[in-house]
């Protein structure tokens, strides 16, 4: 699976693992995923 990771992905991944101390909004995040593209499944919770 890791090397079909691309650099962005491990950049933002080691980034994540630094700042332990900041609180993620998973909601935000789903929310600016699901606007990326045009996708025929629509992701729902």
């Amino acid at each position: 699976m890791r090397s079909r990771m691309g650099e962005e992905r491990l950049t933002g991944l080691a980034l994540l693992n630094t700042h332990r101390d900041i609180d993620i909004d998973v909601e935000k995040i789903i929310d600016r995923f699901a606007a990326c593209k045009k996708r025929s499944i629509k992701l729902l919770l």
